[in-house]
């Protein structure tokens, strides 16, 4: 399974959380939050994919390919 970054925008915008609100709340700079977003980070952590999960109360699976 691949981290998928279009997939994380669309639940994102879709629950209305900017991208400034979901980086402080999972403690991560806003700027690799982007790159995580833009695919530009093919890999992210599984501690920051399970900390933007936990927030959004999403499965881990929803935010893969």
């Amino acid at each position: 399974m691949k981290f998928s970054g279009k997939k994380l925008v669309d639940i994102r915008r879709k629950m209305n959380i900017s991208q400034f609100a979901l980086a402080q709340a999972a403690k991560l700079n806003q700027s690799l939050l982007s790159k995580y977003e833009r695919g530009l980070v093919k890999e992210p952590p599984a501690s920051a994919i399970q900390a933007i999960a936990e927030y959004l109360d999403e499965d881990i699976g929803a935010m893969v390919k």
